[in-house]
């Protein structure tokens, strides 16, 4: 579904009922006595409800648009199609407008909005469209900021900050997503942000806490197979600042841990220093996991248990890799009802709690 399909659909919608209308009017002229002109209270209802239910159509298509951009990202990110159950899960908890702009400046006629968003509470995903002037292309690289954007929440308790009031860890990490509208001077963004929190009883993006964004300037990279290496176009200075009004809608979290459960962890560096371990809690909320070790760092040296699998009800796997004591984010949405167990490098397996 295109944004020229969705103009379509509106027109046809529109149209559709415009004529009823007027068939309608002729049709209570034509039964109504000579002298006695048809009430405009018909045509006015039937008018209303075609505008209401116009609204309610392209409000169904944006909805499914915006959800498509999200299914597309993960897709790119996990190599694999969604399931049913994931493409159910994007829709049902998908915030269409998530942000009002307070400063937006750009030189050369570019403009940068900000979307939707999808999370769980822990993490969140936001969608940023840029669109050029006609005639520029955004097609055949990735777009990538000058300075990696900054998030500044409102000071709340168990959130980490850093002396300028962001947010250190998070991670704007972003990725170029095909946006399905066919025209080459748009490009729309997924941005992933993890903050870094104290406690994981802390729900960042339960709609209690106030975000800013803040990016600087953007430009177009291609990476050039002759060099080996990566070719920048500047493409816009400016500065983009938004309000942000998240919306969690499903926070639910299993734990799969209800005593601790030995382990055998590897330094990240040198994997050949083993230490005997304990995981404490793991815990799976939609887009995110969190895994608690009685030794997270030794030495100063941040300990990993291995490659740990989701396993499905169905068969399937979702393999998190190099698995480290800190909040993460999946490659695509974990439906909870529908995970077996969990299951570690050593093969032992974690049911969930109820």
């Amino acid at each position: 579904m295109t944004k020229h399909d969705l103009l379509d659909v509106i027109g046809q919608a529109q149209d559709q009922y415009i004529l009823s209308a007027i068939r309608t009017r002729k049709q209570a002229a034509a039964s109504a006595p000579v002298k006695t002109r048809p009430t405009r209270g018909i045509l006015r209802k039937i008018l209303i409800a075609a505008a209401i239910l116009s609204l309610m159509i392209m409000t169904a298509y944006a909805a499914k648009y915006v959800g498509q951009l999200f299914s597309t990202y993960f897709q790119q990110e996990r190599s694999a199609q969604l399931s049913d159950g994931q493409i159910d899960y994007i829709e049902n908890n998908l915030q269409p407008s998530v942000a009002q702009p307070v400063v937006t400046e750009a030189k050369n006629g570019y403009s940068v909005s900000v979307g939707s968003a999808l999370t769980d509470g822990k993490i969140a995903y936001i969608t940023v469209d840029i669109q050029a002037p006609e005639g520029v292309s955004l097609e055949g690289g990735d777009i990538r900021f000058l300075e990696n954007p900054l998030l500044f929440p409102e000071p709340s308790e168990g959130l980490v900050l850093a002396p300028d009031g962001s947010s250190p860890d998070a991670m704007c990490d972003y990725a170029t997503v095909d946006d399905g509208d066919g025209l080459p001077n748009t490009a729309s963004l997924m941005f992933k942000v993890i903050p870094s929190v104290e406690s994981e009883d802390v729900m960042p993006f339960d709609g209690s806490i106030h975000w800013t964004m803040h990016a600087e300037g953007f430009e177009k990279s291609v990476f050039d197979m002759e060099k080996m290496d990566f070719e920048y176009t500047p493409l816009a200075e400016g500065v983009w600042e938004f309000d942000l009004t998240f919306q969690s809608i499903d926070t639910r979290k299993v734990e799969f841990v209800t005593e601790p459960v030995s382990i055998i962890t590897s330094d990240w560096i040198q994997e050949e220093y083993v230490h005997e371990n304990q995981i404490t809690s793991f815990t799976l909320s939609g887009l995110s996991y969190e895994m608690k070790l009685t030794q997270p760092e030794i030495e100063g040296e941040i300990q990993d248990v291995g490659d740990v699998a989701i396993v499905m009800k169905d068969g399937s796997q979702y393999t998190l890799l190099r698995l480290s004591a800190h909040p993460g984010s999946m490659a695509a949405p974990i439906i909870l009802d529908e995970v077996d167990y969990i299951l570690l490098s050593n093969g032992v397996k974690l049911q969930a709690q109820q």
